[in-house]
């Protein structure tokens, strides 16, 4: 709203400006609400005086788009005439704004401008230490001209005046970093220290890794977690633990309707099968409800939920969805079914041609087909097959380890503690908004790579490291003065 910032630009110099904000609501109300000025007027204006309603009458006869659609300032036009002059000086303010500027929105305003010479100069001439190097080691600190400016600049070869770069204060290093950090739309530090290359300090490198950006922690993804996963201990027992987790909905389209198939199998798994030790599942309502909870209570099974949006936790069922899925894309590829009973049998055929695929291949970990080892004959063939489950399990934990190795090279090392602020990560987000939500702090942290933070007081949420970051605390802004 620009005719808004130049009321509040000019609102220090003069307190008696109340009539110009009523001025510049009114006309940005006309060009993006279209309202006519009398209800404007009625309003919003009723404080003003009959001369000065009749002036903003005119003003809107006269003009009714005073702005153009990009950045909100005035289009110059010269049937434009307003009689009130502090209304016609905050409109001329940014009617002679540079067209070349309007390139630069994220010039910091500020006088601790590291472009202007002079502000770099008058720093240098205050700091005794580079003055006493100016004379105390002369090789490596000379004097330079830049634009009618004498500066202090770094020279690391001597025999080379072509390699050079100007001199930092201790007093003006970190408001360079800042300034820079904004001008180049907040780059990371590797990016932002290449943009500083013209620039000297002893302790340069070590301030730009320090300084942090509440913004780019908000809206930079990221590629690299924090925190490396814990070693897992792998178990070969068979029917000791098994995974559950809901799949679908699977919708067939059978003659313009769209037909639903629901499969239920926890009610006959503890019929058919072994009582597990423990069951792992999601914290689907399905799964935490009471009915479930109660038959898991009822056989003595131990439960075990996983953390939310970590399909890790449960891979093999997931894995197996997967397989269903390609199954039954491939059937409705070859052949529509017609009826509603032919996308039910359809369904059911994929279901257990799935379960025999994942029950038959043999896994790349075992070495042996899931059915195998359950039942200790060939899945294909009537003969016995003998199974050593000390060497798969070694087998098994040679390769978790390995996977472990490769996974934690690609992540950050970091320790979380308690009373550590961390942010979330943002599932599914809009394109244009923040990656990142917090930050919340850490109420305690367990020993399988999760942590429970507080997001509101009294409301907890454990979650794995996978979807958080530290929040590293951003320094308060030294870029206070304002340009003159």
């Amino acid at each position: 709203r620009a005719m808004v910032d130049a009321y509040l630009l000019h609102l220090e110099e003069d307190e008696e400006l109340d009539d110009l904000a009523c001025y510049a609501t009114a006309v940005m109300d006309a060009k993006y609400e279209a309202i006519e000025a009398d209800d404007i007027i009625a309003k919003q204006c009723t404080h003003l005086t009959d001369a000065q309603q009749n002036d903003l009458r005119s003003l809107f006869s006269e003009r009714g788009k005073l702005f153009d659609g990009t950045l909100g300032r005035l289009l110059p036009t010269p049937s434009l005439r307003v009689d009130d002059p502090e209304l016609a000086h905050c409109l001329m303010w940014y009617s002679n704004v540079d067209e070349a500027l309007e390139s630069y929105v994220n010039l910091p305003a500020t006088s601790q401008n590291p472009l202007r010479l002079e502000w770099l100069k008058a720093a240098q001439d205050t700091d005794a230490g580079l003055q006493q190097k100016l004379i105390g080691d002369p090789q490596h600190f000379r004097r330079r001209v830049f634009q009618g400016t004498n500066l202090i600049c770094y020279v690391p070869n001597p025999h080379d005046d072509s390699q050079w770069s100007i001199c930092l204060t201790d007093s003006n290093v970190d408001a360079t970093i800042e300034f820079m950090h904004n001008l180049l739309n907040h780059p990371s530090h590797n990016i932002l220290l290449k943009g500083l290359r013209l620039y000297h300090h002893p302790q340069l490198s070590a301030r730009v890794k320090q300084f942090h950006c509440d913004v780019c922690q908000r809206v930079k993804s990221g590629t690299r977690g924090y925190g490396h996963f814990p070693p897992r201990q792998v178990t070969l027992l068979p029917w000791e633990q098994n995974d559950v987790d809901l799949i679908g909905p699977w919708r067939i389209e059978v003659g313009g309707t769209r037909s639903q198939r629901n499969s239920k199998y926890k009610e006959v798994w503890l019929s058919r099968y072994p009582r597990p030790v423990a069951t792992a599942h999601d914290l689907g309502g399905e799964f935490i409800g009471p009915e479930f909870q109660n038959l898991l209570h009822d056989f003595a099974i131990t439960d075990l939920p996983t953390t939310s949006r970590n399909p890790t936790a449960n891979g093999i069922v997931e894995r197996m969805h997967l397989t269903i899925g390609n199954v039954l894309r491939a059937l409705t590829r070859e052949q529509r079914p017609r009826p509603l009973q032919a996308a039910k049998d359809m369904m059911d055929s994929a279901i257990a041609t799935a379960m025999h695929a994942v029950r038959t291949n043999v896994s790349e970990s075992t070495q042996n087909s899931p059915g195998a080892l359950a039942f200790r004959r060939d899945m294909l063939h009537n003969i016995p097959v003998s199974v050593d489950l000390a060497a798969i399990q070694q087998r098994r934990q040679v390769k978790v380890d390995a996977d472990l190795l490769r996974i934690n090279s690609k992540r950050y090392s970091h320790d979380y503690k308690i009373g550590e602020r961390v942010l979330k990560l943002i599932h599914d987000p809009i394109k244009l908004e923040d990656r990142w939500e917090g930050p919340y702090p850490v109420t305690r942290v367990h020993s399988n790579g999760n942590i429970t933070m507080e997001l509101r007081p009294g409301i907890l949420e454990r979650i794995n490291i996978r979807r958080i970051k530290p929040y590293r605390e951003p320094a308060p802004s030294v870029l206070t003065a304002a340009r003159p």
